[in-house]
C-alpha cells in the first residue's frame, strides 16, 4: 500500500486567516530512500482555486448528464475534459516527485491511501492519473482523516439500520423506497428478523435514531440529507458535531447513500468525519451530487457483494467499473464515490480461506502421493512377492527339494537371520510388462545356514516356464495388432511401432498401448491420426 499524507502547513505570515500551504508525504515501503523522508510542499492558494473550479466542472457534468444521459458524445467529451483536470492536479500536486511515480508500476490489486487535514479534504484525488488512466480506474483508493478526537472502543453488535428519509421529491421518495426494499430483500438472507431494523417516515424521528445506532453494526441510510447534518421529517436536525461526540465503536459500516454525505472541510466537519470521530470503522458516501437512480443501483449493489465477503476496498473499486458500464463514464459517481477506512488489511476470514487452501491442497498432495505408492507396491519389482512367489511354489512343489527354514517360511523379511542367503535372481515379476498372464521366472539359487551348508540337503534349482514369451519386444494385444495391420499409411504405421516396440523414457508401455489404441479408434482420416499421435506423443521422424 502507498499511504500519502497531506497536510495543512500553516505559518506565522498567514496567520491562520488565510488558506494554508499543503505538506505532502509519501510513504511507499517498498521505495524507501535511506533516512530521509521525501516531502513537496504546495501553495494552499493554487490549491483553493482548483477546488473551486472543480465544482464548477462537476455541476456541469450534472446538469449534461441530466439532459442527455446515454449521449456517448457527451461521455467522451466530459473523459476528455477529465483527463486535462486529472494532468493538472498532479502537476499542482507531486509535479515529478519521483516515489508517485511508482503507483504508474503497480497491478490494481494494490490499494492507494490518501490522508488528509479537512482544508483538502476536497480535493479530488481518484482522478490523478496512473499507468495513462485514472487513479480511480486502475487501484482502489481509500480515505482517511485526521482528528483530535476519535473513539477507540469496539462494541460487538448484529444489527443492521434501514433508514429511509423521504423527500419532497415524489420522484426521489419513490426511488428510497425502492432501494430500501431490495435491500431489506437481499439482507433478510443473512440477518435474522429481530437484526433488521428499518426507519422510515413517521418512525424516523432524531430520538428514535439516537436509539437504535448503538445497537447496530451496520447503518445504511438512504434519502436527502445536509453537509452538516441530518434533517428528520418532524423539523429536528441531527448535527456533525453532535453525532463526532457519540461513542460509534459498535459501528463498522457506515453507508450514507446521499448528495454530500462525504463533504468534509475546515468550516464544516461533515457526516463522514462526524460517524468515524464517533468510532465508525468504514464510511461510504460522496463528495458532490448523485442522482436518484444511480443512488439506487450503487446501494444495492453494495450490499449484495457485501454478503459474498468481499473486502471494501474490492467492492468500491469494482463497482466504479459497473457504474461506468451501466451509465457511461461520463457519470460523475465513478469518482465523487468516497470510502473512508483504516489501512488495508487482510481480513481474518481471508487469511483463514488461504490457510484452508493450502491444507487442502497439501491433503490431496498426500493422498495422490500414497496412491501413487500403493500403485507402485502392487505393480512394480518388490521383493516381498518374490519370496512369497518362491513359498508358494516351493510348498506346491511335488519333490519338494527345496527346504526352507520354519522362521523364514513364516516371516519372509527375516532372511537377514540366515546368514549365508544369497538371492542372485528371485521369481521376480516382470516390471517392464506387466501384461503377461503369467509370471517370468528366472534362475534361483538359495544357500543354507553355516550350520547346514554342508547338508546334502543344499540344492541349487532351475524353474523355468516353458516357451516363455520374447522379451525383446512387448506384448500386444489381437485387437491392437489387427488395428495397426489395417494402417494404409507407411508413415503412421511405422511411428506407431516404432512407438510402441522402442523403450520410451517417460511413458510406460501400457499407456502407450492405450495412447495408440485410442488414436486408431478415432472416426478420422488416417492423416488427422498421425497429427493426434504426434501432438500427444511428442513423436519425431
Amino acid at each position: 500500500m502507498i499511504k500519502i499524507r497531506i497536510l495543512a502547513k500553516y505559518s506565522y505570515k498567514n496567520n491562520f486567516t488565510e488558506f494554508p500551504d499543503a505538506e505532502i508525504f509519501i510513504e511507499d515501503q517498498e521505495n524507501l530512500k535511506g533516512g530521509v523522508e521525501e516531502i513537496r510542499v504546495v501553495s494552499g492558494a493554487l490549491i483553493k482555486n482548483y477546488i473551486k473550479e472543480w465544482n464548477v466542472y462537476v455541476k456541469r457534468i450534472l446538469i449534461l448528464k441530466q439532459n442527455s444521459p446515454d449521449d456517448l458524445l457527451v461521455d467522451k467529451e466530459i473523459q476528455s475534459k477529465l483527463i486535462k483536470k486529472s494532468n493538472s492536479l498532479k502537476s499542482l500536486l507531486f509535479q515529478n516527485l519521483e516515489p508517485f511515480g511508482s503507483i504508474h508500476k503497480l497491478n490494481s490489486s494494490r490499494p492507494i491511501l490518501f490522508v488528509t487535514d479537512p482544508e483538502f479534504a476536497a480535493v479530488p484525488y481518484e482522478i490523478l492519473p496512473s499507468n495513462k488512466n485514472l487513479l480511480y480506474k486502475n487501484n482502489p483508493v481509500i480515505r482517511q482523516i485526521r482528528s483530535e478526537r476519535v473513539e477507540k472502543s469496539r462494541h460487538k453488535k448484529k444489527g443492521i439500520l434501514l433508514v429511509s428519509n423521504f423527500h419532497e421529491n415524489k420522484i426521489i421518495t419513490e426511488s428510497v423506497k425502492e432501494e430500501c426494499y431490495k435491500i431489506k430483500e437481499i439482507l433478510s438472507s443473512k440477518f435474522k428478523e429481530d437484526d433488521l431494523i428499518s426507519l422510515s417516515d413517521r418512525n424516523l424521528t432524531r430520538s428514535r435514531f439516537l436509539e437504535e445506532l448503538p445497537n447496530i453494526s451496520y447503518l445504511h441510510y438512504a434519502g436527502h440529507s445536509e453537509r452538516s447534518g441530518i434533517q428528520f421529517s418532524d423539523g429536528e436536525m441531527l448535527t456533525d458535531t453532535e453525532i463526532g461526540k457519540l461513542g460509534l465503536g459498535n459501528l463498522k459500516i457506515v453507508f450514507f447513500n446521499s448528495c454530500f454525505s462525504g463533504f468534509h472541510s475546515k468550516e464544516i466537519v461533515g457526516l463522514a468525519a462526524a460517524f468515524l470521530k464517533s468510532g465508525a470503522t468504514h464510511f461510504i458516501g460522496y463528495s458532490q451530487q448523485v442522482s436518484s437512480d444511480v443512488a439506487k443501483f450503487i446501494g444495492v449493489r453494495f450490499w449484495n457483494k457485501f454478503l459474498t465477503g468481499v473486502a471494501i476496498e474490492k467492492i468500491i473499486f469494482e463497482m466504479r467499473k459497473e457504474i461506468s458500464e451501466k451509465f457511461g463514464e461520463g457519470e460523475t459517481a465513478t469518482f465523487t464515490l468516497c470510502h473512508f477506512g483504516p489501512e488495508f488489511r487482510k481480513d481474518k476470514w481471508f487469511v483463514s480461506r488461504k490457510l484452508f487452501i493450502s491444507a487442502l491442497a497439501l491433503f490431496m498432495a498426500l493422498i495422490a502421493g500414497s496412491y501413487l505408492l500403493w500403485k507402485n507396491f502392487n505393480t512394480g519389482d518388490v521383493t516381498n512377492v518374490a519370496y512369497r512367489d518362491i513359498i508358494k511354489n516351493s510348498k506346491s512343489d511335488a519333490a519338494g527339494k527345496i527346504p526352507l527354514n520354519e522362521n523364514f517360511e513364516n516371516n519372509p523379511k527375516s532372511s537377514k537371520n540366515l546368514s549365508g542367503n544369497k538371492f542372485h535372481k528371485a521369481f521376480k515379476r516382470n516390471r517392464k510388462y506387466p501384461n503377461y498372464e503369467n509370471d517370468i521366472f528366472e534362475e534361483v539359487k538359495i544357500e543354507q545356514p553355516a550350520e547346514v551348508s554342508k547338508s546334502k540337503d543344499s540344492v541349487t534349482r532351475t524353474v523355468k516356464k516353458e516357451n516363455p514369451p520374447s522379451i525383446s519386444k512387448p506384448y500386444i494385444p489381437k485387437n491392437l495388432k489387427e488395428m495397426i495391420s489395417e494402417i494404409k499409411s507407411p508413415q503412421l504405421k511405422n511411428a506407431v511401432e516404432k512407438f510402441l516396440n522402442e523403450e520410451h523414457t517417460l511413458i510406460g508401455f501400457e499407456v502407450r498401448k492405450r495412447i495408440v489404441q485410442d488414436i486408431l479408434q478415432l472416426d478420422e482420416n488416417e492423416d488427422f491420426k498421425y497429427y493426434q499421435f504426434k501432438n500427444k506423443t511428442g513423436f519425431s521422424n
